[in-house]
């Protein structure tokens, strides 16, 4: 079964680090860090200065079925 992953709801913190398993684009580093969350529990962590994303995958986080 297939699932479309949709944004339940996001929170920006401290940029820390590139983000996992993104295409790295250091432009984006240094600013903020958007952490979104899907309903199913999976995450997308997306680097963003100004114009410049550096934006990963949905990952299911440990224990989330």
């Amino acid at each position: 079964m297939s699932h479309r992953h949709t944004v339940s709801s996001s929170r920006d913190v401290c940029y820390s680090a590139p983000v996992a398993g993104a295409r790295e684009n250091r432009a984006a580093h240094g600013c903020i860090c958007v952490v979104e969350k899907c309903s199913c529990g999976a995450i997308r962590e997306a680097n963003v200065n100004g114009r410049h994303v550096e934006q990963g995958r949905w990952v299911l986080q440990e224990g989330e079925l």
